[in-house]
């Protein structure tokens, strides 16, 4: 499952600032281990402008995680977790029991929300235009738009 790319890149930014770490640059990117944190930046709309200037790096993140697999895997949005899990479900014909999922994809979890969403309503914007047009790859992959609320 994957989550809205600017959603997803508000909560990197909020996970690097809480997490301090004696192997970081800066105590909070792993730029120096990890090229792609290499335009890590502590302060939110820099760090923003960063990725906006490096085309798509959301996409070169996501890969990580989904990019090896290619097309042998189906993928989710977070978003929709509930329906895109039953959806993937009945593709591959995996038994399983409805009334054990639906209402689940909103329980709360450890996640940290509120940094995340401060940082998403912060955005102007020109930030947001801008990293759908640098990032659009990502977007467009996964079936997104500029709207994130």
């Amino acid at each position: 499952f994957v989550r809205h790319p600017i959603t997803w890149l508000a909560s990197l930014h909020n996970h690097r600032m809480r997490k301090k770490s004696a192997y970081a640059t800066n105590g909070h990117w792993f730029g120096d281990k990890f090229p792609l944190e290499k335009i890590g930046h502590n302060n939110w709309h820099k760090f923003v402008k960063n990725v906006c200037a490096n085309p798509n790096w959301i996409q070169e993140y996501f890969n990580m995680y989904v990019g090896t697999y290619g097309d042998k895997i189906l993928i989710g949005q977070a978003e929709s977790v509930e329906k895109d899990l039953l959806r993937i479900l009945d593709e591959v014909n995996e038994p399983h029991d409805v009334s054990q999922i639906l209402g689940k994809g909103k329980e709360m979890h450890r996640a940290k929300i509120m940094g995340t969403m401060e940082r998403t309503k912060a955005l102007s914007q020109y930030e947001i235009d801008s990293l759908y047009d640098s990032q659009k790859i990502t977007f467009e992959k996964y079936g997104y738009t500029k709207d994130f609320s």
